[in-house]
Parts: C-alpha cells; structure tokens; sequence
C-alpha cells in the first residue's frame, strides 16, 4: 500500500515533504529536473537577481571531514573521515532573469505536480530597487513559479543594500516585503538570516508588511546609525505609500528626499 506524503503549507500542496532548498544544486534546469526525477517534492531555485553578479571561479564548495578519533576538521580525504559540513562562499546565481524564465516554464510544464519555488533578491532604498523586487516576482510567477522566496539571508553579497544586511533592519523587511506583495499573486516567503539579534523582530515585521514598524532596538554604541536607518526607513515608508496611493500632497512633501541606500 502506498503512503500519502503530501503536504501543504502556505497554500501549496507538496507530494511529499523533501524541499531542495537554494543553494548550487539548483543552480541550473538540469539540476532541477534531476533532483524533480529523484523524488524531490520541491525545489527552491538559486536566486535570482538583475544586478550582474560574478561567481568565484573554482570549486564554489568545499567538504569538511573529520573522524570519531579527534576533533580535526578538515578537507583533506583520509581513512574513516565522514563528511562533516560543506562551505560555500559564492554569491546568487550569475545567471540572467532573461535566462531562468523559458527555464522556470519548461520545468513547470515537465513537472507539474512538482513545486517550484523561485528565490529572487534586489537591493534596498530607492523606488528603482522596489521595482526591481516587482520585476522579478512578476517574471517569476507568470512563467509559472509556485511561490516566491526573498532572500533577506544572504550573507556575502557584492552590495550592502542586499541580502542579510536587509534581513538585519526590521524597516526594510517591511517595505521589501509590501512592495512583492503588491504584486505576487503566489505565496511570498521570506528568507532571513539568523545572524540578528532577535530573530523574531524581522519575521514580524514581514507579517506587518504595510505598517509603519514603531520600535528598533537601539544599541547605545551604535545610536548614530539606529538613527540614521529610523530615519531613512520613516521617509522611504512614507514616499513609497505615496507614490502607490497617488496621494499628490504626499508625493509633493517627499520631492526633496534624496534616495540612498543603507549601508551595513
């Protein structure tokens, strides 16, 4: 007798419970469709981005080993070592979003009882970073994404208005996350880094999404830049809300605003 695996979360419904998260086995439609003929239920694509990105060259992961009799963690291969983790330093995919969206649609239209998440990231605050978060989200799912990933984790971008340093600030969660959700028509998940002080201020601030996030946690060492980004957060929240509403008195208050992205 067959057993049921299938689950659904955030709406989507999974043959099974085994999701291959993004990272360079889902780098390329041929790894996907491998991974999709091997059982996987889901698969989260490398993200995808429109800024051009170039990779390290080389091995882009290496395996650490170690073995029961001591506590040396290493590459090297030798008699009873067991793969201990793997380390991985290179950056979003280098691959155009002109290149992933025939890609994405052939993958749907092969596996269509699969789950095919697309993970995209843009940069953060400016209109033009906004639209960009837009852009890919809308190619994304119309080629047939089931759902969206923001890459709010990322640790080691070539920019600091992007990735973790997003996933760090609370403001930008919020207003990254309303301007997908303004546009996605398929569940949104946001990916966070851990490395902050308390996760949860940032999950909650995804949830929230439109509203204005009242408090920061503010470091007496650091009070200068937790002000600087309260502010930058209270003009950008107040001018994307304007410029989506039409509010015309609204849009004339923030003509003198000058974008600049925060960095980390």
């Amino acid at each position: 007798m067959s057993v049921d695996r299938s689950v659904t979360f955030t709406g989507i419904r999974f043959e099974n419970p085994f999701l291959l998260s993004s990272a360079p086995p889902t780098e390329s439609e041929s790894n996907i469709t491998r991974a999709f003929e091997a059982g996987w239920g889901g698969v989260v694509t490398k993200t995808i981005g429109l800024h051009p990105v170039v990779n390290v060259y080389g091995a882009k992961a290496k395996f650490m080993r170690t073995t029961p009799d001591d506590a040396n963690v290493s590459m090297k291969k030798r008699p009873g070592a067991a793969l201990h983790s793997s380390w991985n330093w290179e950056l979003i995919s280098d691959k155009t979003l002109e290149w992933w969206a025939p890609r994405i649609r052939r993958i749907k239209e092969a596996f269509p009882n699969k789950v095919l998440i697309a993970s995209i990231m843009a940069g953060s605050g400016n209109d033009k970073e906004l639209k960009h978060w837009q852009e890919l989200a809308e190619t994304a799912q119309g080629e047939g994404a089931d759902g969206l990933e923001l890459n709010f984790s990322c640790p080691h971008m070539d920019r600091r208005d992007m990735g973790s340093n997003i996933g760090k600030d609370q403001g930008l969660c919020s207003v990254v996350t309303e301007a997908v959700k303004e546009v996605a028509k398929v569940p949104v998940w946001c990916k966070l880094t851990p490395a902050t002080a308390d996760i949860v201020v940032e999950a909650a601030a995804c949830f929230r999404g439109d509203r204005f996030i009242e408090h920061f946690s503010i470091d007496s060492a650091d009070r200068s830049r937790d002000a600087r980004v309260r502010d930058q957060r209270r003009r950008f929240g107040v001018e994307w809300g304007a410029r989506r509403s039409g509010d015309p008195s609204s849009r004339a208050r923030q003509d003198g605003i000058a974008h600049e992205g925060v960095s980390g």
